[in-house]
């Protein structure tokens, strides 16, 4: 309400930076947008992450492995998190975008250590695993999803 004050109290065009209220009205729009998209994925990792816990709780296989493979969902999203923060850091203070061109190489450079991070950390915690997964019941469509131990 403010910018549109000082547009027709004060003959400022509405959008014109030298509106103090409009300078403030952009302030808050991009922080509601930001707040908004870090709600946004804070709840997909959450949804996902009970997602595949209620999903690994259906195998007989999972439950039977103990509560060391049950909890992998948990050991990937936090995995994840740690990855994240590590490119984070490298994305803001070891190579950061510098000029427009740069921007392709940082996001590449980003995407391929954030995946071999995500690999490295993920083999070891994986080997928790039983060596065949059957995912659903016992009578059913069964899918069977092999470890690196089984097919070697």
């Amino acid at each position: 309400g403010a910018d549109l004050a000082g547009k027709v109290c004060a003959g400022i065009p509405e959008d014109d930076p030298r509106n103090p209220a409009t300078i403030a009205d952009n302030v808050g729009d991009n922080v509601g947008d930001v707040a908004g998209m870090g709600s946004d994925l804070f709840g997909s990792l959450g949804e996902a992450t009970c997602a595949a816990l209620v999903i690994g709780a259906q195998s007989a296989d999972l439950v039977g492995a103990g509560w060391d493979a049950m909890l992998v969902p948990l050991c990937v999203t936090a995995a994840g998190i740690f990855c994240s923060l590590v490119v984070s850091f490298v994305a803001t203070d070891i190579s950061p975008v510098r000029r427009e061109a740069d921007v392709e190489r940082v996001l590449k450079v980003q995407l391929f250590l954030s995946t071999a991070l995500m690999t490295a950390v993920m083999y070891p915690v994986l080997l928790v695993l039983p060596d065949n997964l059957y995912l659903g019941p016992e009578g059913s469509f069964e899918v069977m999803c092999p470890t690196p131990e089984a097919v070697a």
